[in-house]
């Protein structure tokens, strides 16, 4: 057992990769919590709750697990884990070694599955964390049907402070087969309908904490997008191990009641705090659950006391929600955007919008290009106010989004679906050019988009066609009449107006509006910029 190399007492549950430093760090008892609150062992140290010696005895396992509280120091862990998993896999260590030797290259390449920013390692060393990247690629070359699975890599990262790498591997697994119960999302397409089941189920059982959450200006969809980080990013080390205790016998279910019972002790938590001092709820809850004021005995109780979750109930919003997916998907209709929530979108340094004004944003995009990550390309603060040095930065990337603040706070923009390269396109019939998934919005005062008018079903006539123009020193976006967006004098000055084009009205009080910054991002796959971990 790899943990027998430590010699301190309180390392001996932790593998040998696991930083002594973090992990004593991330083991303390939260200050807000009494140590008796946290007890999980009798006067003489051992185990409060003892395991069956049968661990597929299923009911009497789950009992056992739930009544345990133990630290994550405790070396019950290593058993418990390793017993689930490990002797029920089918997976040899042999056949770990052999595939490790026919993967290359996993040093420097991050899974197609993976969502970058979401890379959790917590309390493992520079070799635990090279150990996640390389048993991550080798599931990649083992399982090549998994296409999104944004939480692997934080369970492998748990897995591996009490498991050495043939075991994690041999666990991970079994996990990755299982079909009852079911552990983990696989494709992109039933991770959005995770997150759409959990907002179902909130309003279900969760109901009060729901409406706060509607009242607010964001969108339901963008708050729940977060609601499995809620667990695997913010709760404290002490609370996410017996989650995870409980996770590895009971499946994805018992990250469902974890889930609504934190949105239940939010709500309480937020009953007392004025409107007026209040953070979007995106953020508070992330720092409610960081500093979550309860031991994880308590929010485990919260969460098995939520009455009639089955997983039958969860299973039948998945498959529901999965099926519509799937159609819309399949179909050329124009559905709602903000029913597609992107894995997550990677915060940009805009001096225009913050990133929840960046997220609204990504929830208009067509669907197929919200699984993009934005670029900042230009800024006039950086580059200076010069269409040519725009041009020189953008015209390889399509699409685009242009962004405009004013001397007035007034922020709005668009979404360009062609290159500005075909500007040059000598073959070009029209001064126009673009397509009908061009869209202009406005931010700041109001968020809106404003969609070509022929996706509404509108009779398209000639003079609402006009997406894109380039003139000697301006553009325009919008026709038909007048320019939604005309900018001219080298970015410093422009007009905006009514147009045809998207029915759009004005984005200023008057017409005519002075720039404080212009800047315009990129959209970038994001297979293809994924970073190593190391």
């Amino acid at each position: 057992m790899t943990s027998g190399e430590r010699t301190e007492p309180e390392l001996a549950a932790f593998s040998r990769w696991v930083d002594v430093g973090k992990i004593r760090e991330l083991s303390d008892t939260p200050p807000s919590l009494s140590a008796a609150s946290t007890s999980s062992t009798t006067s003489d140290g051992k185990p409060d709750v003892i395991l069956p010696h049968d661990v597929t005895d299923g009911k009497r396992l789950k009992r056992a697990i739930r009544s345990g509280q133990w630290p994550p120091t405790h070396t019950i862990r290593h058993k418990l884990w390793h017993e689930v998993f490990c002797n029920q896999s089918t997976v040899s260590a042999s056949v770990y070694v052999d595939t490790a030797a026919n993967t290359q290259g996993w040093q420097t390449h991050i899974p197609v599955f993976v969502d970058n920013d979401y890379i959790m390692t917590y309390a493992l060393d520079s070799r635990g964390r090279s150990l996640v990247k390389k048993i991550l690629c080798i599931i990649e070359h083992v399982h090549s049907d998994i296409t999104c699975c944004p939480l692997l890599p934080a369970i492998t990262s748990l897995l591996l402070h009490y498991m050495d790498e043939e075991e994690c591997y041999s666990s991970l697994s079994k996990l990755l087969t299982s079909k009852q119960p079911k552990f983990v999302t696989q494709t992109r397409t039933a991770f959005q309908a995770s997150i759409l089941t959990f907002r179902d189920l909130a309003k279900k059982y969760a109901d009060s904490a729901h409406q706060h959450i509607n009242k607010a200006a964001e969108s339901d969809r963008q708050v729940y997008g977060e609601w499995m980080w809620w667990i695997f990013q913010y709760l404290p080390f002490t609370h996410l191990v017996r989650v995870m205790d409980c996770y590895l016998v009971e499946g994805i279910k018992i990250l469902y009641r974890v889930g609504l019972a934190i949105l239940i002790l939010y709500k309480k938590h937020v009953q007392g705090i004025q409107a007026s001092n209040s953070q979007p709820h995106t953020l508070s809850i992330n720092n409610f659950v960081s500093n979550i004021p309860v031991s994880p005995a308590k929010l485990l109780k919260i969460s098995f006391n939520i009455k009639g979750l089955s997983r039958s109930t969860i299973n039948k919003y998945q498959h529901r929600h999965e099926s519509a997916l799937r159609e819309s998907s399949s179909s050329r209709k124009h559905v709602s955007i903000d029913m597609v929530t992107p894995l997550h979108v990677s915060p940009i340094n805009s001096t225009i919008i913050n990133h929840t004004q960046l997220q609204k944003i990504w929830q208009w995009l067509p669907h197929r290009m919200s699984v993009h990550q934005p670029q900042l390309l230009f800024t006039t603060e950086e580059h200076g106010s010069s269409l040519h040095a725009m041009f020189n930065k953008c015209e390889d990337f399509q699409p685009t989004i242009l962004l405009i603040k004013t001397t007035t706070n007034h922020i709005f923009g668009c979404y360009l679906s062609t290159s500005w390269s075909e500007r040059l396109n000598i073959e070009r019939e029209s001064t126009y050019f673009g397509t009908g998934e061009c869209f202009v919005f406005s931010m700041v005062p109001i968020e809106k988009k404003y969609s070509w008018v022929g996706c509404h079903g509108d009779n398209i006539s000639t003079n609402s066609s006009f997406f894109m123009r380039v003139e000697s020193d301006a553009i325009a976006i919008g026709g038909g009449g007048n320019d939604a967006i005309y900018i001219y004098n080298g970015l410093e000055k422009g007009m905006t107006f009514h147009s045809h084009t998207f029915n759009n009205p004005p984005f200023c009080d008057e017409p005519d509006f002075t720039c404080v910054v212009v800047e315009v991002i990129g959209l970038v796959d994001h297979t293809c910029t994924l970073q190593a971990v190391v």
